[in-house]
C-alpha cells in the first residue's frame, strides 16, 4: 500500500518538488502527516489517531525520518507491512535528531552487504511485536544508534555482525520470553545501559553477545539464554550488575580464551539456583593490566563452570567477595576460583567449589602490599588434580580459614605462619592441616584425622579429637569446659598444663602433663591407654577420671615414661554398665621411673559401689578396687512402690541378675527411681482399679434401660415383652500420684437383653454382652488388654407415691475377664520384656431408687443408688527373663453410693416423639480404693505394689436423647461421665429396643 516513497525533511514539499495540501499523497511522494497510506495511486484514505505514519504494504526504498517534523513522531509497521532494502551500505529506516517511536509488527530487512535495517540518531523507541522482524544480513547491523535507544522486543532482531550497536548514549533493552536477538549487542560508549532478558540473545563470531562499556545493569530471567562464540558478557568499565536466573554460556568457537561474564572493573554478579554460567572461564571480574577495580562481588546459588580455565577469576582487585550458597556449584578445570592480585577478600562457601585447585589466592608481583583473605567454609572445596590443593596461596597473601558444620576439604591445604584456622560447629576433616600460625577450636565437636601442625593450639570450647600420626604445636591452651582428645601422636611432644574444667583424653601419645586444680585427665575413648612422653603430675584439686570393664580387668590407664607425681586430687570412677566382680583389680596408672604421693580421694558414680586405691611404690603403679558399700537400695529411692521393689531386689542377693544390674546403677535419683519402677509390675494393680470402675458402664446402661418409664428413657410403657441392644464405648484417664503412673484406658462393647412384664408394676430381664479393654502405663513401658464376657439380670418396680412415681431398679452381673499384659524392664544393662496371661472375675450387685414428678413441660427425678463391686484376680506367672514376676491372687471389694437428680423434656420431632434428658449427681467410693499386687521374682521375697487408685468422690454427669421410631421401636443415645479430682471417665451409648 505504501510503495517506493522516501520520507524527507520538508513539511509539505516532496521529492518531485510538488506542493500538496496537508492530508494528500500521490505516487512518488509522501507526506509526513498523520496518514494511513493506501492504494497504488497513492491517495490518502484516512488519518490515524495514534501513529503519524502507518505502513501495511511493502516498501523497497529507504525511509528517512528527519528534523523538519518538530518533536519527532510515531510510525506503525503493520503486520502485513514490510520495508525491504537490497542495496549495499545503507539503512532501510533512518531517523534524525528528533526522537521517534516505532511499533514494528511487520518486517524491516536490509539484505545488502554492510547495510543496516535501522539507523537511529536520536533517543528513539522501538517496540517490536511478536510478529515483528528487524534483520540485517551480509555483515549488517540490525539496529544502529548514535543517540541512545529504547527497545522492547517480543519478536526477532538479527544482524550478522550486530543485533544492536550504540556508539553514544545508553541502551534500555527488554527482550521478552520467546523473543530473540541474534548478533552482538554493544555499546562502547559511556552511556548507562539496562538489559532485561527473558528470551534469547546470541552472537556468533568473535564479538561479545553483550559488550557494555558504561555502567550496566543486566537481568537474565529464568529460562532465558545469553550465548556467544566469544566472551558472552563484557561489561563494567564503569561498574556493572548482573542478576542471572537463566543460562549464560560461551562455546569458544573463535579459538581464543572466553568467559561467560567479564566485568573489567567494579561489578556485582548474582547467579540464582536456576542460573548457569559456562565458558573457558565462567566469570572474570577485574582488570588484566592494572589494579583499577575497587570491588567485585559474586554470589552463586546455581552453576558456574570454566571448561578450560577457572570457574571464577578475580583479577587485580582492591576488594573481592565470593558467596557460594548450599545449592551453588563453582568449578573450573584450572581452579574452582582464582583470586589473583587482591588487597582484601571474603569467601563464604556452603556449596561446592571444585577445580584442579579448589581455591587459589595469590597476589600479582606488582602489588606493593600483602593481601588478606577471609575464608568461611561449610561446604565442599575440592581439588581434582592429582597434586592439587583444596586451598592454595601465594607467598604475599595470607588468609583466615574458618571451617564450620558441613565443611569438607578434598585435597591438600597450603598454609604458613601468617594464616589462621578456626573450627566452629561440628565436623571432621581427613586432610592434613599443616603450617598454620594458629589453630582455634570454637565449635562443639571436631575430629581432625590428618596430620595437624600449628604454632599455637587454643581450645575455647567443645571437644577436639586429633588422630593424625604427626601432630605438632608450639603451645597448647585448653579453656574450662573444653576437651582435647589425642588418639594420634605428637611428633614433637609439648608440655601441657590444664585446670579449671579443662580436659585431656585419648589413646595417643602426648608430652609431659600437669593437671592443676579443676583440670581433668580422662584417658581413653571409653576404655583405653594414654601414653605420656615424660612426667605425669597431679596437683591438689585435680581429677583423674577412669572407666573399667566390669567383665574383666581392662581399664583406662595412663602410662608415663617418667615419674608419676601425685600431690593430691581425686580419682573418679565413672564405670561402664555391667556386673562387677568385687575381687577385681584395675591398673589405672603406671610410671616409668617413679611414683610419689597419693590422691586425696577416690569416688565412684555408682550408688552401691565404693572404690579404693592400691599404691605399689616399687613398681610405680596405682590400682583401683571396687567393693559393695553398705547403702541399702531402698535408701536411694522415695516412693512406696520404689522402696518395695528396692527391698525385694536387694533381698535377691549377689548372683541374681536383677540384683547385679541394680547394684551398679549410677548414683542418680531419677535413674534409680525409673529402674525400680520398671521392675514393679504396677500394670497388674492398676488394671484392677480400671476393671472395678469400668463395671459402672454395665450397671449404668442396664439401669437406664430397666425402667421404660424413667425420666431418662424415651420409651413409654412397654408391652409384655421387650428385646433390646446397646453398643457402648468409653475412655478414661487416671493422673499420676507420684507413687503410681498415669493410666489411659478405653473400652468398647455391646449388650443385648430381654425383659418381660411380671406384673403391672414390675419387669424382670436378663442381659449378656462382650467388651474389650486396652490399658496403657506409658511411664512404666507397660500395657494390658482384657476380653470381657458379661451375664446379668435386672428388674424394676414402680408405684405411685404422693404426686410422683416411685421406682426401684436393680440387678446383678458377673464378668469373665481374659487378661494379657506386657512390660518393658530396663535396669542398667538388664533389659527384659515379661508377658502374662491370666483371668479376673468381676461381680457386681446394684440398685437405685428414683422418685419421678411430672412438671407438665417435663419430668424431674431425684435418685439415690448403691453398687457393690467385687474383683477376684487369679495368680499369674509372667513369661520372660530374670525380671519376670510371679503374682499372687488378689481381691478387691468396693461399695459405691450415688445421689443426684435427672430430668427430661418431651416434644415432637416432625411426627416422632423426642425426649431429651440430663442429670447431675455425686458418687462416693467406700472400701478398697487402692489396688494392690503382691508378687516376687523367681525364688525371691514377695513384695507389694500399689496401682492407680479409685477416686473417693466424683461428679456424675448424664445426657441423652431418645426417639420413638414407631409405636413399638425406640432408639436412644446417651452420655455418662464420672469426673474426679485426679480421674475421669466418659461413656457413650447407642440403644434400640422393640416391644411386642
Amino acid at each position: 500500500m505504501f510503495r517506493n516513497f522516501r520520507l524527507i525533511d520538508t513539511f509539505s514539499t516532496w521529492t518531485r518538488r510538488r506542493h500538496f495540501a496537508r492530508g494528500h499523497l500521490t505516487a512518488g511522494t509522501a507526506f509526513l502527516g498523520m496518514l494511513s497510506v493506501a492504494g497504488s495511486g497513492g491517495t490518502a484514505l484516512a488519518q490515524s489517531a495514534t501513529y503519524d505514519v502507518v505502513i501495511d504494504d511493502t516498501v523497497t526504498d529507504p525511509i528517512l525520518m528527519d528534523t523538519s517534523y518538530p518533536g519527532g513522531g510515531a510510525l506503525l509497521l503493520d503486520e502485513s507491512g514490510s520495508i525491504v532494502l537490497s542495496g549495499p551500505s545503507q539503512s532501510a529506516v533512518g531517523t534524525g535528531t528528533e526522537a521517534w517511536t516505532f511499533q514494528i509488527d511487520g518486517a524491516i530487512r536490509s539484505n545488502g552487504h554492510g547495510s543496516g535495517a535501522i539507523a537511529s540518531h536520536a533517543d528513539d523507541t522501538f517496540n517490536v511485536g511478536e510478529t515483528g522482524v528487524i534483520e540485517a544480513l551480509d555483515s549488517g547491523t540490525a539496529i544502529f544508534s548514535s543517540g541512545g535507544i529504547t527497545i522492547d522486543n517480543s519478536g526477532r532482531i538479527e544482524g550478522e555482525d550486530y543485533g544492536l550497536l550504540v556508539t553514544s548514549g545508553g541502551i534500555s533493552l527488554t527482550n521478552h520470553a520467546g523473543a530473540t536477538i541474534k548478533g552482538a549487542v554493544q555499546n562502547p560508549g559511556t552511556g548507562t545501559n539496562y538489559i532485561d532478558n527473558s528470551g534469547s540473545i546470541h552472537n556468533t563470531g568473535n564479538l561479545s553477545s553483550l559488550y557494555l562499556n558504561g555502567a550496566a545493569t543486566i537481568y537474565n530471567r529464568e529460562g532465558a539464554t545469553i550465548s556467544s562464540d566469544s566472551i558472552t558478557i563484557d561489561a563494567g568499565s564503569s561498574g556493572a550488575f548482573l542478576y542471572n536466573e537463566g543460562s549464560i554460556t560461551s562455546t569458544n568457537a573463535v579459538g581464543f580464551d572466553t568467559s561467560a561474564v567479564f566485568f573489567t572493573k567494579s561489578g556485582t554478579i548474582t547467579n540464582t539456583e536456576t542460573g548457569n554460567l559456562s565458558a573457558d572461564t565462567g566469570v572474570w571480574l577485574g582488570n588484566w593490566y592494572e589494579m583499577t577495580s575497587p570491588k567485585a562481588t559474586l554470589s552463586n546459588s546455581g552453576s558456574i563452570s570454566g571448561t578450560k580455565f577457572h570457574g571464577a577469576l578475580f583479577y587485580n582487585l582492591e576488594e573481592a567477595s565470593l558467596t557460594n550458597t548450599e545449592t551453588g556449584t563453582l568449578e573450573g578445570k584450572g581452579n574452582g576460583a582464582l583470586f589473583y592480585g587482591l588487597t582484601r577478600g571474603e569467601i563464604a562457601n556452603a556449596g561446592t567449589i571444585r577445580g584442579g585447585n579448589g581455591l587459589f589466592v595469590t597476589n600479582d608481583a606488582t602489588l606493593a602490599s600483602d593481601g588478606q583473605v577471609t575464608i568461611v567454609n561449610s561446604g565442599t572445596i575440592e581439588a581434582t588434580a592429582a597434586e592439587g590443593y583444596a586451598i592454595a596461596k601465594g607467598s604475599t597473601i595470607s588468609y583466615d580459614l574458618t571451617l564450620g558444620t558441613g565443611s569438607n576439604l578434598i585435597g591438600q591445604v597450603m598454609a604458613d605462619s601468617r594464616d589462621t584456622l578456626t573450627l566452629k560447629g561440628t565436623g571432621s576433616e581427613d586432610e592434613d592441616l599443616k603450617g598454620f600460625g594458629s589453630l582455634t577450636m570454637e565449635g562443639s565437636a571436631w575430629t581432625l584425622s590428618g596430620d595437624v601442625q600449628a604454632d599455637t593450639l587454643d581450645l575455647t570450647s567443645g571437644v577436639l579429637t586429633l588422630t593424625g600420626a604427626d601432630i605438632s604445636f608450639g603451645s597448647i591452651g585448653i579453656a574450662d569446659t573444653a576437651k582435647l582428645v589425642v588418639d594420634g601422636s605428637f611428633s614433637t611432644p609439648v608440655a601441657m598444663t590444664f585446670a579449671d574444667g579443662a580436659q585431656l583424653g585419648g589413646t595417643g601419645t602426648v608430652g609431659e602433663i600437669i593437671v592443676n586444680s579443676g583440670g581433668i585427665l580422662s584417658p581413653g575413648n571409653s576404655i583405653g591407654t594414654l601414653n605420656v612422653a615424660g612426667d605425669a603430675t597431679f596437683n591438689t584439686g585435680s581429677i583423674y577420671e577412669v572407666e573399667v570393664d566390669p567383665a574383666g580387668t581392662a581399664s583406662d590407664k595412663t602410662i608415663a615414661t617418667g615419674d608419676i607425681v601425685i600431690n593430691g586430687g581425686t580419682v573418679k570412677h565413672i564405670g561402664l554398665t555391667g556386673s562387677y566382680d568385687p575381687a577385681a583389680t584395675y591398673r589405672i596408672l603406671e610410671g616409668g621411673t617413679g611414683l610419689t604421693g597419693s590422691f586425696d580421694d577416690v569416688t565412684s558414680n555408682y550408688a552401691f559401689l565404693d572404690a579404693s586405691l592400691v599404691y605399689d611404690r616399687e613398681n610405680y603403679t596405682v590400682d583401683l578396687k571396687l567393693l559393695r558399700n553398705d547403702i541399702s537400695f531402698a535408701d536411694k529411692v522415695s516412693t512406696i512402690n520404689q522402696r518395695a521393689m528396692a527391698t525385694a531386689t536387694e533381698t535377691a542377693g549377689h548372683g541374681n541378675a536383677v540384683f547385679d544390674a541394680a547394684a551398679i546403677l549410677p548414683d542418680d535419683a531419677s535413674a534409680l527411681g525409673a529402674a525400680f519402677n520398671s521392675l514393679s509390675g504396677e500394670i497388674h494393680a492398676s488394671l484392677q482399679s480400671n476393671l472395678v470402675e469400668g463395671a459402672a458402664a454395665l450397671r449404668t446402661t442396664v439401669t437406664r434401660i430397666a425402667d421404660p418409664d424413667s425420666a431418662a428413657n424415651a420409651s413409654e410403657a412397654a408391652d409384655r415383652w421387650r428385646l433390646w441392644g446397646t453398643g457402648f464405648g468409653s475412655w478414661n484417664r487416671k493422673d499420676s500420684t507420684g507413687n503410681t503412673a498415669s493410666v489411659k484406658g478405653n473400652t468398647g462393647g455391646f449388650l443385648v437383653g430381654a425383659d418381660v412384664a411380671a406384673s403391672e408394676a414390675t419387669r424382670l430381664g436378663i442381659f449378656a454382652g462382650y467388651g474389650s479393654t486396652d490399658l496403657k502405663l506409658s511411664a512404666r513401658g507397660s500395657s494390658a488388654s482384657a476380653d470381657s464376657y458379661h451375664l446379668g439380670i435386672y428388674g424394676v418396680s414402680s408405684f405411685t407415691a404422693g404426686t410422683g412415681l416411685f421406682s426401684l431398679r436393680g440387678g446383678a452381673s458377673y464378668s469373665w475377664n481374659d487378661i494379657e499384659s506386657d512390660r518393658m524392664v530396663a535396669v542398667g544393662a538388664l533389659l527384659d520384656a515379661p508377658t502374662a496371661n491370666y483371668d479376673v472375675g468381676t461381680t457386681q450387685i446394684f440398685g437405685e431408687a428414683g422418685w419421678t414428678f411430672d412438671l407438665g413441660a417435663g419430668e424431674v427425678e431425684p435418685f439415690a443408688g448403691l453398687a457393690w463391686v467385687g474383683l477376684d484376680t487369679d495368680d499369674f506367672t509372667e513369661v520372660g527373663g530374670p525380671a519376670a514376676l510371679a503374682g499372687q491372687s488378689e481381691n478387691m471389694s468396693t461399695l459405691f453410693s450415688s445421689l443426684g437428680t435427672r430430668g427430661s423434656v418431651s416434644f415432637a420431632l416432625g411426627r416422632l416423639p423426642l425426649k431429651l434428658s440430663a442429670g447431675l449427681g455425686w458418687r462416693h467410693a467406700f472400701g478398697d480404693v487402692t489396688p494392690l499386687t503382691t508378687a516376687s521374682f523367681a525364688g525371691g521375697t514377695p513384695f507389694t505394689v500399689e496401682g492407680a487408685p479409685i477416686s473417693r468422690n466424683s461428679a456424675l454427669l448424664e445426657a441423652g436423647a431418645s426417639l420413638s421410631l414407631s409405636d413399638n421401636t425406640q432408639a436412644s443415645f446417651g452420655y455418662q461421665g464420672q469426673i474426679g479430682k485426679d480421674a475421669r471417665e466418659h461413656l457413650l451409648t447407642a440403644h434400640i429396643s422393640v416391644r411386642f
